[in-house]
């Protein structure tokens, strides 16, 4: 894996992070990435990255009370909500890229996708069946 990033080549985030290639993790390499390139004294704030995600939520959800109280229809947010459903996506993988930092620095192996597959499973295990009658 190359040890540069081509939006980027002064920051080596991927190779810092990943070992292996995968989809989360490459979406989290990019958005630290980028939050390092421009706001490098804040880049590793764990704690102020997880408030702009609440922030985030709370801005789509607001948006969504907004319909489901009758004020507004899913036509006029639409536009909206999807670029707060990005700015939450945004701020989740910001999240994910330093929490892989810190894990690589710890020595862990893991990727996200795994993770997300193991919890899938899990939940599939617990909630696939669907509802089920008792005869």
């Amino acid at each position: 894996m190359e040890d540069t990033d081509d939006r980027n080549p002064d920051v080596g985030v991927h190779a810092l992070i990943f070992e292996t290639p995968n989809l989360l993790g490459e979406r989290a390499a990019q958005a630290y990435t980028d939050s390092a390139r421009w706001f490098p004294d804040m880049a590793d704030d764990i704690p102020l990255t997880a408030l702009c995600l609440a922030g985030e939520v709370g801005e789509a959800a607001n948006l969504i009370k907004k319909v489901a109280r009758g004020t507004h229809t899913w036509e006029e947010v639409f536009h909206l909500l999807t670029s707060e459903i990005v700015d939450v996506q945004t701020y989740l993988f910001q999240l994910m890229g330093q929490l892989s930092r810190m894990a690589e620095a710890e020595g862990s192996k893991w990727t996200w996708d795994e993770l997300y597959d193991l919890k899938r499973a899990y939940n599939e295990e617990r909630f696939g069946r669907g509802s089920q009658s008792a005869d």
